[in-house]
């Protein structure tokens, strides 16, 4: 994992209908800046299905490293880049690359694809800028956005992260070695487990009433995890799921019928669809139907397997994916990590299996009430006690008037656990409810307001130490705005604007 998390700016890229068969794209940068060009798909679907069936390989066919895939997967991921990132666009993309990385901020490359459901099936996620993947590195994330608009504030969510496993195993259907599955997975997590980190729980069988009886108790679910196969429905033209019915035989289960059972479920943050085998053997890509319909009736993210996954980049997958959860990391962040961890683990073409749609553009799914650290992260006490701060904008620079979101930034980087951490601004409002770091971790407190030019911040942050000390830290920024204003200003300049972000 790294040090510290970037501040995030997002550059969404729409693609809308275009002419004679093409398509128009809709950039739009952080500071708000404007730019269109014409993209074509610049492969036929009968190149899309051979690219499809070289990357993703049956299961039983272990990739190695450095493979001809990976180099196949960098010539396609090229072609689509120039393509989709092209004319005007691409300049206002170098632009907003720039400016993050000036900053040292991340930038979030959100594609919305709600009016061109067809593309849903090309895999965004080798877009290739030489020399690197976007979607490998944290500090550019890819993710797919339905631009739906109403999202569910994060709840307050008390470790450990509860996740749900769900195994199909229908009779007639080729057998899948679920056993495995489940026996990797938990392996993958046991370190966390053990630590009181994430509880793994799974359905005795795959039906929805098992599914209905489980999400329908007290307490809360985080994460459902299924396992299972995927297949594409010709009469309907949508991705469904194989589960079980009473007897055991094959039932074909919808996103939307899915999504019907679910929708209700707050706690539920994120789905995740690990197809074993057979998810995909042609351009055509059952799960993206699933996993679209499952965020458009309120799951705020969905990560499927676009492909078949090794069951060695599956054990990565897992272990690495809610490892960097219970740290905080938002998720399209956390998939990075996992991208770059199935990658490192000599998988080289499997980083870009899995696919994150997301309902809006903020990842963070969990309000975690204390950061918590890894097992093997843990310092043992000593008399030295350190926390540092750090205050950022974002975006940076923007104009008078305009919303921007303020990022706090507490670590505790000493040897003992500090309690009753509390951060409080110039006028000693408490910006966030007190909370418990040991060595290693950090809490974010996040908020947004109303840019004003030269608006100056100072924060106290105060923390107690074990043996009734108090020690605290202070850190001062300054807004970045020019003085131009907005006429779509509502708010009076430096009003503070409550936000589901404030962590």
């Amino acid at each position: 994992m790294t040090d510290s998390l970037p501040v995030y700016e997002e550059l969404q890229l729409r693609v809308r209908p275009g002419q004679r068969g093409g398509y128009r794209v809709e950039a739009v940068a952080p500071d708000g800046s404007r730019a269109s060009g014409t993209f074509r798909l610049p492969v036929d679907e009968t190149q899309l299905d051979n690219f499809v069936l070289q990357v993703g390989q049956p299961r039983r066919n272990v990739r190695k490293f450095r493979s001809p895939q990976m180099e196949r997967a960098k010539e396609f991921g090229g072609r689509l880049f120039d393509a989709l990132v092209a004319e005007e666009v691409r300049d206002l993309y170098r632009a907003a690359r720039s400016g993050a990385d000036a900053r040292g901020y991340g930038l979030r490359v959100t594609l919305c694809l709600t009016e061109v459901p067809t593309l849903m099936s090309v895999p965004w996620e080798f877009l290739f800028e030489r020399p690197s993947f976007l979607a490998q590195s944290i500090y550019t994330p890819l993710v797919r956005s339905l631009d739906l608009k109403y999202v569910r504030r994060p709840p307050p969510v008390a470790l450990p992260l509860h996740i749900l496993g769900m195994v199909s195993r229908p009779k007639g259907v080729t057998a899948l070695d679920v056993d495995g599955e489940q026996r990797r997975l938990a392996d993958a997590l046991a370190p966390l487990s053990e630590a009181g980190l994430v509880r793994l729980e799974w359905l005795p069988r795959a039906t929805l009433s098992e599914l209905h009886e489980a999400v329908s108790r007290p307490g809360e679910i985080h994460v459902l995890h299924y396992i299972g196969h995927g297949a594409y429905d010709e009469r309907t033209e949508s991705g469904i799921l194989l589960l079980e019915d009473d007897d055991g035989l094959r039932h074909e289960v919808t996103g939307e019928e899915l999504g019907t059972l679910l929708q209700d479920e707050h706690s539920l943050r994120l789905v995740v669809l690990n197809s074993c085998e057979g998810a995909r053997t042609s351009h055509v890509d059952p799960f993206s139907g699933v996993a679209s319909s499952l965020v458009e009736v309120g799951i705020p993210a969905v990560i499927s397997m676009q492909f078949e996954i090794t069951d060695e980049a599956a054990v990565t997958f897992g272990g690495s994916l809610y490892k960097a959860l219970v740290q905080g990391y938002p998720v399209d962040a956390a998939l990075a990590q996992v991208r770059k961890a199935i990658f490192a683990a000599r998988h080289d073409v499997e980083f870009g299996t899995p696919v994150l749609f997301l309902r809006a553009t903020d990842a963070h799914l969990f309000d975690f009430q204390e950061a918590t650290p890894l097992p093997e992260q843990v310092a043992p006490e000593t008399a030295e006690c350190d926390v540092t701060v750090d205050l950022v904008q974002s975006p940076a620079p923007t104009r008078s008037g305009e919303q921007i979101t303020w990022q706090l930034t507490i670590a505790n980087t000493g040897g003992c656990t500090l309690e009753e951490i509390t951060a409080r601004d110039e006028s000693g409002d408490q910006l966030a409810p007190p909370v418990r770091l040991t060595p290693g971790t950090r809490h974010i407190v996040r908020w947004r307001e109303t840019a004003e030019p030269d608006a100056h911040h100072l924060i106290t942050v105060t923390a107690r130490a074990p043996d009734g000390s108090t020690i605290s830290e202070q850190t001062t920024a300054s807004t970045s705005a020019t003085i131009e204003e907005t006429a779509e200003s509502t708010h009076p300049a430096g009003e503070r604007v409550p936000t589901a972000d404030r962590r």
